[in-house]
């Protein structure tokens, strides 16, 4: 679990000299061996193996890293207390790239044991968010510092415009069940 005495998580990118590529860092990587690896044209990697987790969340044996083994978009939903939310986001904080975006689940659950929304209103506060209510809720949230612009004006949408975004794609989710139904 090391190369050249350096601790790396079963993941490491050696540079043509055979030293260790400092600038990568796969973090806590996949918690179980990976069998096969791609190295695609954009320069981002693609695992496969029988690994469950990479970072610590459900990754079902692939995933796709950036090219410094950071990600771009995390979509956390997993076990959905407070406490659990909590870990999720902050076991993946450290991993997300500049451009990095997350997506919570079930932001407008507020049922059994369910904490995200508590903890999703932490993060609206401190992060450029946007939030679909309907359904069980979903929320954006732009972590990285350098967020695309394209991205950027559904994060700065507020009031009637907000509020119309949101009941297109509310309709546009019905739409879409209603035909699945049908079929």
């Amino acid at each position: 679990r090391s190369v050249n005495r350096v601790s790396r998580n079963r993941l490491a990118r050696i540079l043509p000299n055979g030293l260790l590529d400092p600038t990568f860092n796969a973090g806590l990587g996949p918690n179980r061996p990976i069998r096969t690896m791609v190295l695609q044209p954009d320069g981002r990697i693609l695992i496969g193996g029988f690994f469950d987790k990479v970072h610590g969340t459900n990754r079902n044996h692939l995933a796709r890293l950036l090219a410094d083994g950071s990600v771009d978009l995390l979509h956390i939903d997993g076990f959905h207390t407070y406490d659990a939310s909590r870990h999720d986001f902050e076991t993946w904080l450290p991993k997300l790239s500049p451009r990095g975006v997350v997506l919570m689940h079930d932001i407008a659950e507020r049922g059994r044991d369910f904490g995200v929304w508590k903890y999703w209103a932490e993060l609206a506060g401190r992060y450029p968010s946007f939030a679909f209510r309907h359904g069980h809720g979903l929320g954006v949230l732009g972590v990285g510092a350098q967020l695309p612009d394209a991205f950027r004006p559904l994060l700065e949408l507020e009031g009637d415009e907000a509020e119309k975004f949101r009941r297109f794609f509310h309709h546009q989710g019905r739409r879409v069940a209603f035909a699945v139904l049908m079929n």
